[in-house]
């Protein structure tokens, strides 16, 4: 029966005379390393690895360099490697692995240290050539896909999307259809993140995602009285996230979701594992104040990026300039559907719900009507077309209303009108109601893409650039 392999994991320490490395435990001498032993040491710079070899007689390796096991005050074996080699080969790296075999000890770069390293390089060349990569779960028709496309674009730099991930087929559809983001170059995926096979996955350079909001909204959580965010059934696509990080191995990721993921226990847990991943986490609270949209959809955003890669300004982030001031411009903005203007006369029953829900501050909005003057709409949900009582509608004559055209609720969000052509009404509404306020997506994406090349930094003395138009 052949023996166990060992291994450890340790510290990279650094002292004013070279970096070091200190090995103190029993599996140094359960492989033959005891105190007293004599061992040889190869390095090997190019595949990063150093060797330790016991050696019985030392009279056969004059040539070579040998070292002694040194031993604690209770005898526990030592070993001790310190020297300019060791910085060049580990310097840039905080921890290694020590593999444990009779009579071979092998040290070398720690799994995370080595994830690092290949997805920073990636990054770099892929940044030079001026096209990185990128892919998305939780896709939709692609708002956020199409965002990080147009934030970059806008210095210089293209993004190729290399998959996309959704389980509503119909909103893939929309995307192939519609989203100039998703080419014949993407390989598209309709299923859910939790069940996805992940060698279906290639590196890509950003990822980004978001998580069911129905597992984080207050309203959820009442309507189902559930007094645990992630007692719900979607709660397990954090599960997909996980095991993709490592197949996919981005330098930046991207996130989005309500406000009240931020303290979720998925969302804490989660950030502590890209830390220990090697990744510096920023958090954002975005709204139409920064996005210049007309719809004010308050979302929490987090962008994870590799420690190794310059830091992330998060004052830095462009504030756009509104284009739309009432939602006259907007109604002008929209191109007319006649077939989606049907006023309707509220009935006594939505009144008064409308006034209880009003007093006990339900749902998105307080007041849910907007006239020609009105300078910005609450959020507009996925299931926008249910008309509950607390959706936002369009006030008219005595009394009545209507809800906006698919055509509105998309230029509210800045997003393009072509995304949604041809789409049937509820297609259409959907799509948008569980997509991303664009201004939002291109501003972080100008943001990472002012900071890893080198635009803004943390030195200068005004950070934050002026206004400018989004588009």
């Amino acid at each position: 029966m052949s023996a166990a392999i060992d291994y450890s994991y340790h510290a990279v320490g650094e002292t004013s005379k070279g970096h070091r490395i200190w090995i103190e435990n029993l599996m140094l001498e359960r492989n033959g390393f005891t105190a007293g032993a004599i061992y040889t040491r190869r390095i090997s710079s190019d595949r990063k690895i150093i060797v330790l070899e016991l050696i019985d007689n030392p009279e056969q390796t004059a040539a070579q360099e040998t070292f002694t096991v040194s031993k604690t005050a209770s005898g526990t074996p030592i070993v001790y490697i310190r020297n300019k080699t060791i910085s060049a080969i580990f310097g840039g790296h905080e921890r290694v692995v020590v593999e444990y075999k009779q009579g071979v000890i092998e040290i070398s770069l720690h799994n995370v240290c080595k994830l690092s390293a290949e997805r920073v390089k990636r990054f770099r060349e892929n940044l030079s050539k001026g096209e990185l990569t990128e892919g998305t779960f939780c896709a939709g028709v692609g708002m956020s896909t199409l965002g990080i496309h147009e934030g970059f674009k806008k210095h210089g730099i293209s993004i190729k999307t290399s998959w996309v991930l959704d389980r509503e087929q119909r909103f893939l559809d929309a995307a192939i259809k519609n989203n100039p983001a998703v080419t014949r170059e993407t390989s598209v995926i309709n299923g859910k993140m939790e069940e996805l096979d992940t060698r279906k996955l290639t590196p890509v350079d950003i990822f980004q995602f978001s998580m069911s909001c129905r597992v984080y909204t207050k309203a959820s959580l009442a309507k189902k009285k559930r007094a645990v965010a992630e007692n719900h059934e979607d709660a397990a696509g954090v599960y997909g996230i996980f095991k993709s990080l490592e197949p996919i191995n981005p330098a930046v990721i991207v996130s989005e979701n309500v406000r009240e993921a931020k303290g979720s226990a998925t969302y804490i847990i989660l950030k502590a594992v890209l830390q220990e991943l090697g990744y510096n986490v920023y958090e954002f609270t975005l709204d139409n104040e920064q996005s210049g949209s007309f719809e004010n959809r308050p979302r929490y955003w987090f962008v994870a990026i590799d420690k190794n890669l310059p830091e992330i300004i998060p004052e830095a982030i462009p504030a756009y300039t509104r284009q739309y001031s009432t939602f006259a411009d907007v109604m002008s903005a929209a191109p007319a559907n006649d077939s989606a203007y049907e006023w309707r006369t509220p009935t006594q029953a939505r009144v008064e719900k409308i006034v209880r829900d009003k007093e006990k501050g339900n749902g998105f909005s307080n007041q849910p009507m907007l006239y020609p003057h009105s300078t910005s709409a609450p959020t507009v949900r996925r299931e926008y077309l249910k008309n509950g009582s607390t959706d936002v509608q369009i006030a008219g004559d005595g009394g009545t209303y209507r809800m906006l055209t698919p055509e509105e609720h998309c230029v509210m969000k800045s997003a393009p009108l072509s995304l949604i052509a041809g789409l049937t009404k509820t297609l259409a509404h959907e799509v948008l109601g569980q997509g991303v306020d664009m201004g939002q997506s291109i501003g972080l994406a100008e943001l990472v893409c002012l900071c890893v090349t080198g635009q803004v930094k943390r030195t200068a003395a005004d950070l934050k650039p002026e206004q400018q138009n989004l588009f």
